[in-house]
């Protein structure tokens, strides 16, 4: 995500004013996107070995879309490290699109 790891602090510092108690596991999801449906599929096999939950594959207009998930309890460090790796992972997949991540509660 741009906006980097200064970004990510001020997003934590948003979260806790929105009532997410970041101390305790939250559910981060991660969002991929591409024209091959397969290609997610492998790329969630791999992710799954990592503890990454795949939560569902969808088609939405001309692309699939992936959307993986890790209950836990994330820093601003860790979330970056965490995007860091699968930005690069998806990289090395040919994904064409991360898409970015969220969270909500357990």
């Amino acid at each position: 995500m741009s906006g980097g790891f200064e970004g990510l602090i001020t997003v934590f510092e948003e979260l806790k004013e929105e009532g997410f108690d970041v101390n305790h596991p939250l559910k981060w999801c991660w969002f991929f996107e591409d024209k091959g449906q397969g290609k997610l599929q492998n790329f969630g096999k791999e992710l799954q070995g990592l503890g990454y939950n795949v939560e569902s594959i969808v088609v939405e207009e001309d692309r699939f879309r992936m959307c993986i998930s890790k209950t836990e309890v994330l820093t601003p460090e860790m979330l970056n490290e965490n995007n860091n790796l699968l930005i690069n992972m998806s990289d090395i997949h040919s994904i064409e699109n991360y898409d970015g991540w969220d969270v909500e509660t357990a």
